[in-house]
């Protein structure tokens, strides 16, 4: 029942099923291969199966699917080393895990980065890194002073670090790169 279960929720489908002697049991399911080898398929069989089940294909050749391209933008900027190709059901859930895992994996800058997945122009995922933020309060006052100076502060700090998003780049280290290819 769990085997069956798997290979229906990787777009199996069941085209035989055979009892065997000694109580085995043969179940054949055409399975696309993009589901077999990214979703890491025989490992589940096998720790489905205590390790008892076996595993064996051929290509039955090709068939068409609904496939998008999901593009990340990074503050607008569409990034394409980091766009892939997925099925449009699970676009909106693969797409969150990416925005996530982003989110962890880039630094924090002197401004707010905003992680946005999409399909064309609609966006399906959003994720933000805050910014590193100084604290011009304490530095200038310990907390103290005229509320009016305070908010002035605080005014100027979040106009310059406008300014700081519309002329600066994110930098993203190479190792983000490699790493958001292990979702």
């Amino acid at each position: 029942a769990n085997l069956t279960r798997l290979c229906l929720d990787r777009r199996g489908e069941q085209t035989d099923l055979d009892f065997l002697e000694g109580g085995r049991i043969m179940i054949k399911y055409k399975l696309p291969l993009a589901e077999i080898v990214e979703g890491k398929f025989f490992a589940s069989v096998q720790e489905l199966s205590s390790g008892y089940a076996t595993f064996d294909y051929e290509h039955q050749g090709y068939r068409e699917s609904d496939i998008v391209k999901v593009q990340v933008a990074l503050n607008g900027d569409v990034v394409d080393e980091m766009s892939f190709l997925c099925l449009r059901d699970t676009a909106p859930d693969k797409a969150k895990a990416w925005c996530e895992k982003l989110q962890k994996l880039i630094p924090r800058q002197m401004f707010e980065v905003r992680i946005q997945a999409r399909i064309g122009s609609k966006p399906i995922a959003k994720a933000v890194v805050k910014p590193v933020r100084k604290q011009v309060i304490r530095d200038s006052f310990l907390g103290k002073g005229d509320p009016s100076r305070i908010e002035k502060l605080l005014q100027r700090q979040k106009d310059g670090k406008a300014r700081m998003r519309e002329i600066s780049n994110v930098q993203v280290p190479p190792e983000v790169f490699v790493e958001i290819m292990r979702i």
